[in-house]
């Protein structure tokens, strides 16, 4: 199992023993850090659990499509806490309830070995967007912030640069199945 790992799993490990270290060491964590403490557990917990059905020959498609959920929603409940602005925050707030109940019907309706790729674009445009806001609001701010000591701020970085970079590849998940397996194989190892 450990060589069907992915970099990524390894990266999610580091950051979820970093987060736990951060909040020992740290008296002035906030709840979105603590909270985000569990989600990347929840996180890796999920990986090693797709790891292990892909090494039984068993599809883990569902897995992530109910998880994606779960991580976009999480995504919105941190950007609701880092952002300040009222106006946005009421937007967020509310795609925070609509976008969970239209994902999960979006998902029992389609078939099951499918990626909910359409789930995975808005997710990724919303979550992206929102942490644009994030970054707007921070340089518009008068209060001064080291950024090297601003967990928000590499939070929100690693955020919209993993979503803008991993969007038109999963956003075409479905479209990928119709290629070539040469040029499927290709696609793959990008992401690895």
């Amino acid at each position: 199992m450990v060589e069907q790992m992915s970099v990524f799993i390894y990266l999610m490990m580091i950051s979820f023993v970093v987060s736990v270290f951060n909040w020992i060491n740290n008296d002035q964590v906030q709840a979105y850090q603590k909270v985000f403490c569990v989600y990347l557990f929840v996180t890796v917990l999920v990986e090693l659990v797709a790891a292990y059905l892909y090494t039984i020959r068993i599809a883990s498609i569902p897995l992530y499509n109910y998880f994606g959920v779960l991580e976009f929603t999480f995504y919105f409940y941190m950007l609701y806490n880092l952002i300040e602005t009222t106006r946005f925050r009421r937007i967020i707030k509310f795609i925070g309830f609509v976008y969970p109940v239209i994902c999960i019907l979006n998902i029992i309706e389609a078939p099951k070995d499918e990626f909910s790729s359409v789930t995975y674009a808005v997710g990724a445009l919303l979550v992206a967007v929102m942490s644009m806001v994030y970054f707007y609001e921070l340089f518009r701010s008068n209060k001064s912030v080291v950024l090297q000591r601003e967990p928000a701020f590499w939070i929100c970085s690693a955020l919209l640069f993993f979503y803008c970079c991993t969007f038109p590849y999963y956003t075409l998940t479905n479209f990928r199945i119709t290629l070539s397996e040469k040029a499927n194989s290709t696609l793959m190892s990008l992401m690895d």
